[in-house]
C-alpha cells in the first residue's frame, strides 16, 4: 500500500490503483486540517459521536471526490452475507439507516458511480475488482466471515449475477491486526480447523498457551482457493494495533472505526 496526507491520510493498493475503471480508499486516523475541531477520522455512525462522524465523511467526500449520496452503508453483524446494490441503495449518509443494507458483511456491484463502504477496527477489509467485466466488491472480514469463507460467498455471488472468473478478480486485503496481536480462543481454533490449513495460519504461543491468527494471511489463502491469481492479490503488513497512530483498532480498545471504499468510474 501507499499512502497519501491531505486533508486527511489516505491509503492505498498499488496493484487497484492501476485500474483506470475504479476509484477506491482506506482511511487512517488523522486529519492534518488546522484547527478542525476533530481529533480524529472515526467513520463510524454506530458510536456516540454522530456530528464528528458527519463531519468526517465531508472531509472524506472532499478528499475524494465522491459526493456522498454516491455511498452504499451496510451494518455490519460479522456475517457471511453478501448483497448486490444498486442505485436504489444509495442514502443520505446522516441518514444512513434508512436504506442501510442490515445484517450484512459483503457488498457487490457492476453499476458505475456507487461507492461501497465497508468500516473496521481490527477486521480485513477486502477489495475485490473483476477487470473484465467491471464488478467490485467490497468485503468486511473478521475471524467470524472468514471461517464461514465470506470471501468464496462474494466470488459465487459475483459469478452468479455477473458471469465473473476468478482469475480475473483484482484483490486488496487491507490493514488488520496482525498474526503477532491477534491472540485468540479456543472456539476460533475450533472453528477454523473446520476451513483451514490451521497449521499455515496459526502459531502457538507456548508461554500463554493461546493461539495465533494470521487472519490477513487466511484470506489471501481463501482468495488462492477460490480460483483468484496469487500474483493478482496485494496484501498489506499493516498491523492495526501496532499502529494505534496510524488506525482504529478494537484491541487498543478504541470505539472509532475507520473506513474503505470502491467505486467503478
Amino acid at each position: 500500500m501507499f499512502q497519501t496526507k491531505g486533508t486527511i491520510n489516505l491509503f492505498y493498493f498499488k496493484n487497484l490503483s492501476e485500474q483506470p475503471a475504479i476509484k477506491h480508499f482506506i482511511t487512517g486516523k488523522k486529519i492534518n486540517t488546522p484547527g478542525y475541531e476533530h481529533t480524529s477520522l472515526n467513520m463510524s455512525f454506530n458510536t456516540q459521536a454522530i456530528p464528528e462522524t458527519a463531519d468526517n465523511f465531508n472531509l472524506l467526500s472532499s478528499e475524494t471526490n465522491i459526493p456522498l449520496s454516491q455511498f452504499v452503508f451496510q451494518y455490519q453483524t460479522h456475517s457471511s452475507n453478501v448483497s448486490v446494490v444498486g442505485t436504489n441503495h444509495v442514502t443520505n449518509y446522516k441518514n444512513h439507516t434508512l436504506n442501510c443494507i442490515h445484517n450484512n458483511d459483503a457488498l457487490v456491484t457492476a453499476t458505475k458511480n456507487i461507492a461501497l463502504f465497508i468500516k473496521a477496527a481490527d477486521c480485513v477489509p477486502i477489495f475485490l475488482f473483476d477487470c473484465k467485466k467491471n464488478v467490485i466488491a467490497a468485503i468486511h472480514s473478521g475471524w467470524k466471515g472468514t471461517v464461514q469463507n465470506i470471501t468464496q460467498q462474494t466470488i459465487n455471488v459475483m459469478k452468479g449475477q455477473f458471469g465473473t472468473q476468478p482469475e480475473n478478480i483484482i484483490a486488496g486485503i487491507g490493514p488488520a491486526i496482525g498474526v503477532c496481536c491477534y491472540e485468540v480462543g479456543s472456539e476460533v481454533y475450533t472453528n477454523a480447523t473446520l476451513l483451514l490449513n490451521t497449521d499455515a495460519v496459526f502459531s502457538h504461543n507456548i508461554v500463554t498457551g493461546k493461539y495465533h491468527l494470521n487472519l490477513k494471511e487466511t484470506n489471501k489463502n481463501l482468495l488462492i482457493k477460490a480460483g483468484v491469481p496469487l500474483k493478482n492479490i496485494e496484501i498489506t503488513d499493516i498491523c492495526t494495533k501496532c499502529s494505534g497512530s496510524d488506525f482504529f483498532s478494537a484491541r487498543n480498545k478504541d470505539t472509532g472505526r475507520f473506513g474503505g471504499g470502491i467505486m467503478l468510474q
